[in-house]
């Protein structure tokens, strides 16, 4: 599911909402609540619905069960292959250089026409819980709850409505959710049909996995690409100057969950955010991630391994690409499991068959093709 067809489809339901809205007042009663929800980085090859080989073992029954009761997008393709840049060409139509978000860095001009500002026009009322990774006050929205920047995993601040800056415990992928759901039962006027962008953070790096699967899948081997080790022979030098390597870009702490560098001895340039977890996150992340990190340096055996005895070439690879896949795996377990919450939700309360659900990423990612 990408940008192009997407953007269309959300256009024809903005113009059949204007539609609606000029019509009687018990067939305007029928106009469909929109439930938006965008992940981050979340890539065709992590969606078991699109019978991707790699992942044939791996499933998510939440995100499944949209694409086996709606439509399944196999030909449409990201405009802007960039977070930001991608998240606002969703919300205006516009391509970048149109809209003015280029790149990561620039600014977004929330004062431009936007899907949410027409629904909000009609009669909607909004709210954009989660990510949005565009700066300034959210516009368009009765009400935002948001992460700021790329927001962290645990323990995260929320932005609420662009001025106050809240802090929660917990993991953002089951804090999400809830609030979409406290939103819906304490704040959301009935008398108006809803617009949700119910934007997750996952799977963006580093992929903090949730407590309660820290332990999924580290039993689960999984094939390296076939083009793992791609010399890039052939091609123009930015498939070989690249920074997206898994071997030599990642970090060992943001990335690989080491608290140094294994190779150097020195704490790693970018190291993970541990300082936010309480003492029981952190030694539930350490029963998990510190006998496997331990394995890797050759601890607790016979001898310690040298520098020059730690794993390199292809053991190496796999090692890191494992480490980087289970990871990536376990926190879109999250996210299917916050839309399943969603969902029932939304049946229980008897809404779900007068909502329109979206389900989309702002773009795809690699899983090890080419090496990265």
């Amino acid at each position: 599911m990408r940008q192009k067809k997407l953007f269309k489809a959300i256009f024809q339901i903005v113009i059949a909402i204007f539609f609606f809205s000029s019509c009687t007042e018990k067939e305007e009663a029928k106009r469909p609540n929109i439930l938006f929800i965008m992940t981050d980085d979340h890539t065709q090859q992590a969606l078991h619905a699109y019978g991707q080989g790699l992942l044939d073992t791996v499933y998510f029954p939440n995100m499944n069960r949209l694409a086996r009761e709606g439509a399944l997008f196999r030909n449409s393709f990201v405009t802007n292959s960039i977070c930001a840049p991608s998240r606002a060409v969703l919300l205006t139509g516009k391509y970048s250089h149109i809209n003015g978000k280029i790149d990561n860095v620039g600014p977004f001009g929330w004062d431009q026409s936007s899907y949410p500002k027409l629904l909000q026009a009609s009669g909607y009322q909004t709210a954009l819980i989660g990510k949005i990774h565009l700066n300034g006050k959210p516009q368009g929205y009765d009400y935002s709850l948001t992460l700021p920047g790329q927001g962290n995993y645990y323990n995260p601040e929320f932005i609420k409505n662009g001025e106050e800056e809240l802090k929660f415990e917990g993991h953002c992928e089951a804090l999400i959710p809830q609030f979409v759901m406290d939103w819906l039962e304490n704040d959301w006027d009935r008398s108006k049909p809803f617009s949700i962008n119910y934007h997750t953070k996952a799977p963006h790096r580093n992929w903090m996995p949730e407590e309660k699967y820290l332990n999924l899948y580290e039993d689960r081997e999984f094939e390296l690409p076939s083009n793992f080790f791609d010399d890039y022979q052939g091609r123009g030098s930015a498939a070989r100057e690249q920074e997206m390597e898994i071997v030599n870009d990642m970090f060992w702490g943001w990335d690989m969950k080491f608290e140094e560098n294994p190779f150097t001895g020195e704490e790693s340039r970018l190291p993970a955010p541990f300082e936010r977890m309480s003492e029981a996150q952190m030694a539930a992340w350490n029963k998990v991630y510190g006998p496997a990190n331990e394995k890797f340096l050759g601890l607790g055996g016979p001898a310690e391994k040298s520098l020059n005895e730690l794993p390199s070439g292809e053991e190496l690879a796999k090692f890191m690409y494992h480490r980087y896949l289970r990871d990536y795996l376990k926190v879109v377990k999250s996210v299917d499991d916050g839309i399943g919450k969603v969902l029932d939700y939304l049946e229980k309360q008897g809404l779900l068959d007068n909502t329109v659900v979206v389900y989309t990423s702002d773009q795809g990612f690699y899983l090890g093709e080419h090496g990265w």
